[in-house]
Formats: C-alpha cells, sequence, structure tokens
C-alpha cells in the first residue's frame, strides 16, 4: 500500500505517522521505501524527516543512499530554519529537527556543519525548556554521530520523569545498541508510563533482568505472553485497509500505524524491535 503523495499539510498527525514509517525503512535498509515515505510527508517536515532518514540509512550501513537521500533536501532544511517563525505543529520539533540535519553531516564526515547544526538543536532545545521528548532526538542523534560525551552530559542534565511518549523509543534505542547504562538512566525517574509493559518486555528480550524485576515490580507487572492474537488482528485489520479505496486509506493507516505502537508492534522511532504485550497484575492492596 503506497501513501498518498499529497503530503496533507493540514493534518500533523499523518506526519507524524509517515516520519516514523520513514524511520522504520530507514533502519531496516530500505532506501526506495524511505524516499516513498519522506515524499508523501507534509511538505513543511519533509527536509527534516530525509535527514533523520539519511542519519538513519548511514547507520543502516547505507552511506551512499544517505547522502543522495540528504542531498535532495539539504538545501530546503536551511531554508525553512532560516523562517521567522518555526511552526512546530506541522514541522515537528525543532530541536529534533536541528539535530536530525547535524546528524545527516555528521554521517558525511562533514564536522564543521555537524557542529553548526548540533548548536542550532542546542538552541531550540533551551528554547523549549529542554523538556524530555526535544531532549532525547538529540542525544540520540548525537550518539548515532559518535559524540558520547556531549551526548551523556545532554542527558544528564536532563531533570524529573522523561515520559513515555520519548522514553520507551530511547529505552529500545539503548537496549539494540547495548546500553544498559542509558537505559537505567531513563527509567531511574520514570513514573506512570503508559506503556509500561513494551518496556518490561524490552527489558526482558535483552536479558536485563535486574532492571526487569525493578521495572515490574514498581509497575505491577506479571511478564506474560498476550492471549489475543495481536499479530493476527493487525494483520486482518491491515487486509481490511488495503480493500479500500486509496483515497479513504489515510485515516484509517494512521489508527493502525498507532494501535502497532501502543501494542509494542511499532517501536520505531529509534530502532525498539517488535516486542509482546506483557499484562498488569493489581498490585497486593489496590482495589478498582
Amino acid at each position: 500500500m503506497e501513501p498518498s503523495t499529497s503530503g496533507g499539510p493540514g493534518l500533523p498527525w499523518p506526519g507524524e505517522a509517515l516520519h516514523e514509517a520513514a524511520l522504520i525503512r530507514a533502519r531496516r535498509g530500505e532506501p526506495d521505501g524511505v524516499r516513498v515515505l519522506v515524499k508523501a510527508s507534509p511538505e513543511g517536515r519533509r527536509p527534516f524527516v530525509a535527514a533523520e532518514a539519511a542519519m538513519a540509512l548511514a547507520s543502516a550501513g547505507l552511506p551512499d543512499d544517505a547522502r543522495t537521500l540528504f542531498a535532495d533536501y539539504e538545501r530546503a532544511c536551511e531554508g525553512l530554519w532560516g523562517e521567522p517563525v518555526w511552526y512546530a505543529m506541522m514541522w515537528g520539533g525543532q530541536a529534533r529537527a536541528g539535530a536530525a540535519v547535524g546528524g545527516a553531516y555528521a554521517a558525511q564526515g562533514d564536522r564543521e556543519r555537524a557542529d553548526r547544526w548540533f548548536e542550532r538543536a542546542r538552541e531550540a532545545l533551551s528554547e523549549q525548556h529542554g523538556e524530555w521528548d526535544h531532549r532525547l532526538p538529540v542525544v540520540w542523534a548525537l550518539l548515532e554521530s559518535g559524540r558520547e560525551d556531549e551526548a551523556r552530559a545532554l542527558l544528564d542534565e536532563g531533570t524529573g520523569d522523561p515520559g513515555h511518549r520519548a522514553g520507551i523509543p530511547f529505552v529500545g534505542y539503548a537496549l539494540r545498541k547495548g546500553r544498559a547504562d542509558l537505559v537505567e538512566r531513563i527509567l531511574r525517574e520514570a513514573e506512570g508510563w503508559f506503556d509500561e509493559w513494551t518496556v518490561a518486555h524490552l527489558l526482558r528480550q535483552y536479558g536485563q533482568a535486574e532492571l526487569l524485576h525493578e521495572w515490574a515490580e514498581r509497575n505491577g507487572l506479571a511478564i506474560v505472553e498476550p492471549r489475543e492474537p495481536v499479530d493476527e488482528d493487525l494483520a486482518r485489520r491491515y487486509a481490511e485497509i488495503a480493500r479500500t479505496p486509496p483515497a479513504q486509506r489515510q485515516g484509517p493507516t494512521v489508527d493502525l500505524l498507532l494501535r502497532a505502537a501502543e501494542q509494542g508492534r511499532l517501536s520505531a522511532r529509534w530502532g525498539a524491535p517488535s516486542t509482546p504485550v506483557a499484562h498488569r497484575t493489581r498490585p497486593a492492596g489496590k482495589q478498582g
């Protein structure tokens, strides 16, 4: 099913879904699929989606594809950044966008431009009060660019609960990279995450028994396989969408992507693999 290439400039949620889908394809090493999804993204977001996907393609071992993809949107990144107003609803987070371009340049070995864009990302982050949703994408881009000290410093400057929206994808990324230290840092102050079961199964999949025990106990989770046929349900819904007219697919496709992510089948942003869902148990003494 090929997405519409109209871009949907008035629809931010499809733009976010297409962004994440492009990163999935990039991490799988599928440059042709990446280009389709980048082209389908809203016009204002498109250059920065391309930059982030280029960074992911380079990390997947496809530097030439990364270079040609980014080259098509390099000037547009500079142009949009120079606009007097940043339209976050349409273009996404500015700190994440700046870090994506910095990472794309770093992947090409252009340290000077990478330095400039990472500095822009930090400036944007400070204007956004260093919120975790904006901070962790910058940390990820720095890590992907081999800037360990800068990434760790930026991570350690964060305070309070990172929140599940940015925290869960970062946990998946850190586990995939074998960085349990980063996982511990993120989970240290995590409270009341909506998708705590996804974290539990990521920890189990990567053999982090101690962190898993602490997390399950804190959230009242029993680590068991789901009884409901999650994969079959998603596959059936996909087949239903494929039978609908193309003009009617956008909304249902976005809904399917979000449902898959909620059920641990689409932890795409920073390379988290698909994982089963855990079930909550009611901690002793709790009613309702």
